[in-house]
């Protein structure tokens, strides 16, 4: 019971506190906002909504549509209190999905096109993205982004190594590697999620026992689903709970049972979290703007996990596999020879310690973005060429197998 009131009362405070940071955000003067909006369309036109970094990689393809939907979110001047504005997401669109034409337009001519509604979703990313663009355009938005995201490769690198984690230094490249990691800088639609992720995982490497000793890990898996609700387009999610899973499988020195126990706990704690967060934005907003917002969101949650597409019948299996596709390539085939000659050395050689190792709970956490795949197949059997990502889990979690085993050696020779 104590444990469900600390739950009850972190949800409502996450609640309070993404109302007000996204309230807070929209009292900011837009002209500031739509004078760098003018400026950065020069970079959206020339690129266009889906350019390769790569020719030929799908996965390498920056989503421009997507981040010029955002830029127009948080350029739009609503006539609505800041509070209701700020719960309806609104934006103004010409209605032929052509999100670059419709910024320019808007910007052009403040009363062209109508007035559209995103208000299933927080856009919690307006927080950070509203203040940014009070100051800069989207090319040096870029520049930054680039910025912290090599901050973050180092920060993990330090927190790998003092933890002497050279296979799980050697286990993160791989995944990193999986998820064409040049495009994640240069699209704020991507970035979201890895830094969500990437930013518990540091949290573990560097303060691991102290949250075990005060028992609050449950309580950073359901703040992480939260915050990943809060921020995220359904991109891919499941980044950051399986990859923060697989550093907690691997810092951990409880058996196998304790272990599973801790990641079903977690995982659970997550789910109420990334539930609970969204859950709260529809009735939050529905009381805040006297609008009933569940009716658009249901729909949507109803076609995305649905199994049809285009109004056609199609199989978990085949969304699961178009997602897989994206490593057709010679990157997947570089990949896959890795992870074999990787995960092969070191079960031959450490073959006596596999039984004892905890290697199944590894691929336990592996099959997690085929879970959401199944759950989620209409969003992403049409959007895989960016829920692929979430597949870097599964990269990661196998990778990890090598250090389990010689983790688990180690402490046998030390029993």
């Amino acid at each position: 019971m104590k444990q469900i009131k600390r739950v009850l009362k972190i949800l409502a405070a996450g609640l309070l506190l993404g109302i007000l940071a996204i309230c807070l955000v929209y009292l900011l003067p837009c002209g500031s906002l739509q004078k760098h909006a003018s400026e950065s369309l020069k970079i959206l036109k020339t690129e266009g909504e889906n350019p390769f970094l790569l020719e030929g990689y799908k996965g390498s393809s920056l989503d421009n549509y997507t981040d010029t939907l955002m830029i127009t979110q948080a350029v739009y001047q609503s006539e609505e209190p800041f509070y209701k504005a700020a719960m309806l997401s609104e934006r103004k669109s010409n209605g032929k999905d052509q999100p670059i034409e419709s910024l320019r337009e808007y910007l052009e001519n403040l009363q062209s096109g109508e007035v559209v509604s995103y208000s299933r979703y927080w856009h919690g990313y307006l927080v950070v993205l509203k203040p940014l663009l009070a100051v800069m355009d989207y090319g040096k938005i870029r520049m930054l982004n680039l910025a912290a995201f090599l901050l973050i490769q180092v920060l993990l690198l330090i927190g790998f190594l003092k933890r002497k984690l050279w296979r799980g230094l050697v286990a993160y490249t791989i995944a990193l590697c999986s998820m064409f990691p040049m495009a994640i800088p240069k699209s704020l639609q991507f970035s979201s999620m890895f830094y969500v992720g990437s930013i518990v995982i540091l949290v573990l490497l560097y303060g691991y026992e102290k949250l075990e000793k005060r028992a609050w890990m449950p309580f950073v898996f359901l703040i992480t689903g939260m915050v990943t609700s809060y921020v995220d387009f359904l991109t891919y999610p499941v980044f950051t709970l399986g990859m923060p899973l697989v550093v907690l499988l691997v810092l951990s020195d409880e058996t196998a049972v304790q272990k599973l126990k801790k990641l079903v706990q977690n995982s659970i704690f997550w789910v109420i979290g990334y539930a609970g967060m969204w859950a709260g934005k529809w009735v939050m907003g529905s009381l805040l703007t006297g609008t009933n917002l569940f009716a658009d969101a249901l729909q949507v949650v109803s076609e995305r996990t649905s199994h049809e597409v285009y109004d056609e019948k199609i199989s978990v299996i085949f969304a699961v596999l178009r997602n897989g596709y994206i490593y057709a390539n010679l990157l997947g085939v570089l990949l896959a020879a890795v992870l074999v000659i990787w995960i092969g050395y070191y079960l031959l050689r450490y073959r006596r310690n596999i039984k004892n190792s905890g290697w199944w709970l590894y691929v336990l956490v592996a099959c997690g973005p085929v879970v959401w795949y199944f759950v989620t197949a209409n969003h992403s059997y049409i959007h895989y060429w960016f829920t692929f990502r979430d597949l870097a889990v599964t990269f990661f979690a196998l990778s990890m197998i090598p250090e389990a085993l010689c983790r688990n050696r180690k402490m046998e020779g030390q029993a």
